[in-house]
């Protein structure tokens, strides 16, 4: 018995940085594959897919088949917000030999994959289509999670920020890389090589990811303790932290809901508001065009705004952002004119560029307010949670204001109202900086012997 306690007690628990701290851009760079793959998959579908339930529905219900579409074209938000805190959970506690995280992403990206790969095949069935793409966002749904929790598991809390920047850098390269694709290979008549090229490179990531990732083998780990301390699930995840005394994460999650209410009502509701001729008027594909005036500013500030948020913390570098969105927005919101749509060319630069120092820094206040690493993958559950619910009830309230109370030309004031909140919810969020570990502790209070002798 002793012999077996000893054997055990010299299993390393120890998550991959804090064996070596050391900043890895190569292995940050092979983990944001799997960022880059499922953003290139979320974009061509969010693109392609809407407009083929559009053809099939427009058919049966020539009077409302927009809201039909719209409603389930958030099924992929539904889906997120009751499997990932699950799948989080669960990989947090999961014994195998390639590690936590891995066995997940290798089971379900290949399946997404391949599922994604059918949906042109069946985009022609209204029954088909709708049950592959339920499969489809299931499988997503399980792999999500963990791909984002392998960045924190293998960079130091200090370098979070710069290691999240450049996961967010290669997932906006993955939709930009997704709409190329989309343009050029795929049209009204044939969908086909566009799925399959996007298929082929969630594949092709899946092998590097495969390769240059080594989790530490979890099979010899006891995960007793924290299984009977408390169940996975949603529901108790966030009766875990209404529980705990100070309330940082409970603020934060309801910052993270308010900006991504405000951020998913825009997106919605842009091109209706664009289009509107009391409004601007504008044709419907230069509406949508004009939106990638956010989110290449978005990619390219992304690395820096970890950069940032390094040197004047997160919290400060997210409120900063907020400042700048609530600036735009309120702005934006008094351009009524067609002759000062140029406005708009500097506007959602500047808006993408404080989306980027507030998208950036939040998941990774996040992970700092995890009680300790296992739980890392829970709270990951936690983020995606909120921002998942203000992406399904964002649009739907910001529809619901603009018809009922302010109209739609004020879209922009509802945008602020919800900004406005997110700043007051991070006043009170007192957590989520980097903190130093054990051997950081250690050579810090060396320093300072060696000073107080010297």
């Amino acid at each position: 018995m002793s012999q077996n306690n000893e054997k055990i007690s010299k299993i390393d628990k120890r998550s991959p940085w804090q064996r070596s701290p050391t900043f890895r851009f190569k292995t940050v760079a092979i983990i944001s594959l799997g960022f880059f793959a499922s953003s290139a998959a979320w974009s061509l579908y969010n693109a392609s897919v809407s407009d083929a339930f559009e053809e099939l529905l427009k058919i049966v219900f020539p009077i409302g088949y927009l809201t039909i579409v719209g409603i389930i074209m958030t099924l992929d938000n539904i889906v997120g917000v009751i499997i990932q805190p699950i799948m989080g959970g669960l990989s947090d506690r999961t014994k195998s030999r390639f590690g936590r995280r891995m066995p997940y992403i290798m089971i379900f990206l290949p399946l997404s994959a391949i599922t994604f790969m059918i949906i042109p095949f069946v985009e022609k069935n209204f029954r088909d289509l709708l049950i592959t793409i339920m499969i489809f966002n299931i499988f997503m749904a399980c792999w999500r999670s963990q791909t984002v929790a392998l960045m924190p598991d293998f960079v130091a809390p200090k370098d979070r920020s710069k290691g999240n920047g450049i996961v967010n850098f290669l997932g906006g390269l993955g939709s930009i890389f997704a709409f190329a694709i989309g343009g050029f290979l795929i049209t009204s008549e044939n969908t086909v090589p566009g799925f399959l090229v996007v298929g082929l490179i969630m594949l092709i990531a899946l092998v590097i990811l495969v390769i240059g990732i080594r989790e530490p083998d979890t099979r010899n780990w006891d995960f007793t303790s924290e299984i009977t301390k408390e169940k996975i699930g949603i529901i108790q995840s966030l009766k875990q932290i209404k529980k705990e005394k100070e309330k940082s994460i409970i603020f934060m999650l309801l910052a993270i809901y308010s900006w991504f209410v405000a951020y998913a009502g825009l997106e919605s509701l842009w091109t209706v508001y664009a289009t509107d001729p009391f409004i601007f008027g504008m044709d419907r594909g230069d509406a949508t065009q004009l939106l990638t005036f956010v989110a290449l500013p978005f990619m390219i500030f992304a690395i820096p705004s970890g950069y940032l948020a390094k040197k004047i913390k997160r919290k400060n570098t997210i409120m900063l952002g907020l400042i700048i969105g609530i600036i735009d927005i309120i702005i934006a919101n008094g351009i009524k004119s067609l002759d000062n749509l140029s406005s708009f060319y500097l506007i959602f630069p500047t808006f993408g560029l404080g989306w980027a120092f507030i998208n950036i820094n939040s998941i990774t206040m996040v992970w700092e307010m995890a009680p300790d690493q296992k739980h890392i993958g829970t709270y990951t559950g936690l983020y995606y949670f909120a921002s998942f619910l203000a992406n399904i009830t964002g649009p739907i309230i910001l529809g619901f204001f603009t018809d009922f109370m302010v109209g739609l030309e004020n879209m922009f004031l509802v945008c602020a109202v919800w900004l406005i909140l997110a700043f007051i919810f991070m006043i009170f969020v007192k957590k989520g900086e980097a903190e130093l570990s054990e051997e950081e502790i250690k050579a810090k209070q060396q320093a300072i012997q060696n000073l107080s002798q010297d």
